[in-house]
């Protein structure tokens, strides 16, 4: 679980986005990039992933023609699913 059960975005994701400039292509606020002190590029960094705390209790997941791993041909859909 994590925080109310309602289909309401948590107001820090909000604030996140104000905040963080996305106006190059690859750059995501989940995956990065990401800045590490001391870190050089070719640097190989070792991420172990002790704990996740979720912010709510739903995620969505949306598909768009050219927009990831699935053919052109699919239709594009938008899917919330509820997380226990």
């Amino acid at each position: 679980g994590g925080g109310g059960s309602s289909w309401q975005t948590p107001s820090a994701l909000h604030e996140i986005h104000l905040r963080v400039q996305q106006d190059r292509i690859g750059v995501h606020v989940l995956t990065g990039p990401v800045f590490v002190r001391g870190a050089a590029p070719g640097d190989v960094l070792r991420v172990d992933v002790l704990e996740v705390a979720l912010l709510a209790d739903w995620a969505w997941t949306m598909s768009r023609p050219y927009g990831g791993a699935l053919e052109w041909r699919q239709p594009p859909h938008l899917r919330h699913t509820r997380l226990d």
